[in-house]
């Protein structure tokens, strides 16, 4: 579902004063309660838990989490993560760890 779909299904469900559980909302919609909102009313499953229901009104978008380059620092890091990963499997040490010194 692309965003300009998601925003129509969100302003939809808006209008129609729609009540969702936090799994459908965070599923669906990608939203979430605002802190302060309060279930419209209860409901229980089979295994005895009880699930709030929200008004999608009192809910906010979950923010994308945009990703950037990793750091230097981190990418050393991750090498010096793999190659204790590669020593702690002794038949695959030898050859792999000579390929990595080449390369560097």
């Amino acid at each position: 579902m692309d965003d300009n779909e998601l925003q129509k299904a969100r302003e939809e469900a808006i209008a129609a004063d729609k009540c969702f559980s936090k799994g459908r909302l965070r599923d669906e919609f990608r939203m979430k309660p605002k802190p302060d909102a309060i279930p419209i009313k209860f409901y229980k499953n089979d295994y005895g838990r009880k699930y709030g229901v929200y008004r999608i009104a009192d809910c906010v978008p979950i923010r994308t989490i945009q990703r950037r380059e990793p750091t230097e620092k981190q990418k050393r890091a991750r090498e010096a993560l793999a190659l204790t990963r590669i020593f702690h499997q002794p038949q695959k040490a030898a050859p792999t760890s000579k390929l990595i010194l080449e390369n560097r």
